[in-house]
């Protein structure tokens, strides 16, 4: 147990560490602030990733459409997919999850990581990391929201709720928690932090490997404890990755036009770019 707590207090430290280093010329972008504008924008982010599907465009309904397919796919071997999982579980992928993986997915690793970037940028003046330790924390928040909506609505049986446990159990609306199962919040969550981060750090790969890497053990952990089937697990997935991405080309959006005053005219546009 300790040395899953020592590795868990490593793996906070030095991201906190390797995602800050401040540059500059990020003197000049518009950074975000803990404050009313910002919440308004945590709003208007929220309101984009429901309304988004009618939006898309015909490659993102292609790409819907594929996801729906291997959905389906999942959902036919969703039992047979369970009692593999069932019988490689042990010790190791069970301490594993609860120390490490379950807390991740809960959000409270990701939210000491945040909070943690979030005061080194105050103490250092870094706003760019102030900025992203922000806007990577609205991203979970928003993904564990739709998810929750998402879950409330379906009310589908958990695996280790049935007797015998079955996939294709459907309760309807706000059937409670143990019908909850679809799709998998905590793996949202967890890729909506790998997809923001990947973006927001594009010139450090190995932020990108490590994020989901970690997101891809936090879906694995929920079949390993019979929490979710792997159908919820790809679903979880894509609607993290989604909203990630998203909250990531809306803050870029925000964060990339300054208004400057022109001389002999009133108010223009500039983009500036951030990296």
């Amino acid at each position: 147990m300790i040395k899953f707590r020592t590795l868990v207090l490593i793996f906070l430290i030095l991201p906190i560490l390797g995602l800050s280093q401040y540059t500059p010329e990020r003197d000049s972008i518009k950074f975000d602030k803990l404050n009313g504008v910002f919440i308004v924008t945590a709003l208007e982010d929220t309101k984009d990733v429901f309304i988004s599907p009618f939006k898309w465009d015909k490659k993102e309904w292609m790409i819907a459409g594929s996801t729906v397919a291997l959905g389906l796919l999942l959902y036919e071997l969703d039992d047979n997919i369970r009692g593999e999982a069932q019988g490689f579980r042990g010790s190791f992928t069970n301490n594993l999850s609860k120390y490490v993986l379950d807390p991740y997915g809960e959000a409270v690793y990701p939210a000491i990581l945040f909070a943690g970037m979030y005061i080194y940028g105050t103490a250092a003046n870094d706003k760019y990391t102030q900025t992203i330790a922000l806007n990577a924390a609205k991203a979970v928040a928003i993904s564990g929201l739709t998810g929750f909506v998402i879950k409330q609505m379906t009310g589908r049986e958990r695996p280790y709720k049935g007797d015998p446990p079955n996939p294709r159990t459907w309760f309807g609306p706000f059937s409670g928690s143990a019908s909850s199962s679809f799709p998998s919040m905590h793996t949202s969550v967890s890729f909506a932090a790998a997809a923001f981060l990947s973006s927001a750090y594009k010139d450090r790969p190995w932020i990108g490997i490590s994020s989901y890497t970690m997101a891809a053990l936090v879906g694995l952990s929920r079949i390993n404890d019979d929490k979710h089937w792997a159908s919820d697990v790809l679903f979880g997935a894509v609607i993290g990755y989604g909203v990630g991405k998203l909250v990531y080309r809306n803050m870029e959006r925000r964060t990339n036009i300054e208004i400057i005053p022109l001389s002999h005219a009133g108010l223009g546009l500039t983009l500036i770019k951030r990296f």
